[in-house]
């Protein structure tokens, strides 16, 4: 039974390479040759003009691509880059959902706090309401003796 399924992943690899890697690289192949012959077959103007496409072709074919290919490392590694800044972010959400819920709780109990801090200031002011103006009594007869520069009321 392990080598019935064993020659069967051996077939699906085989499969698989003739259709993922040599497939493309015939046809990429074949297409390059096709626009080498469009090129090369005589047409409707000079040698000239021919020869210029053709090292046009070439120059596309040998400086170009092998600097796209040459930057290949450059861009697998900002495509790693962006999957472990996606694996950090998804790592580190938890701790902020949980900090995030922590700082809420603060914040309402700070409210609370305060609203009871405020109204116990309300109660007690109303409380204190008389001594506070009985000692205003205290505060003018002072203010007013500082204003005449220290001479009694007239």
């Amino acid at each position: 039974m392990g080598a019935s399924s064993r020659e069967q992943g051996k077939t699906l690899h085989k499969r698989e390479v003739r259709r993922q890697i040599v497939l493309p690289v015939i046809l990429v192949t074949m297409a390059v040759l096709a626009l080498g012959a469009f090129v090369v077959l005589p047409l409707d103007g000079t040698q000239n003009q021919r020869l210029q496409a053709l090292t046009d072709l070439f120059a596309v074919l040998l400086l170009i691509c092998p600097m796209i290919i040459c930057q290949f490392g450059l861009i697998l590694g900002l495509i790693v880059v962006v999957y472990g800044a996606n694996k950090l972010h998804h790592g580190a959400q938890k701790p902020l959902e949980r900090i995030e819920g922590w700082t809420e709780k603060l914040a309402t109990k700070t409210t609370e706090i305060t609203e009871n801090v405020n109204q116990r200031a309300i109660r007690w002011t109303s409380i204190l309401e008389p001594f506070i103006r009985f000692t205003r009594l205290f505060d003018e007869s002072e203010t007013t003796e500082g204003a005449n520069d220290g001479k009694p009321k007239k």
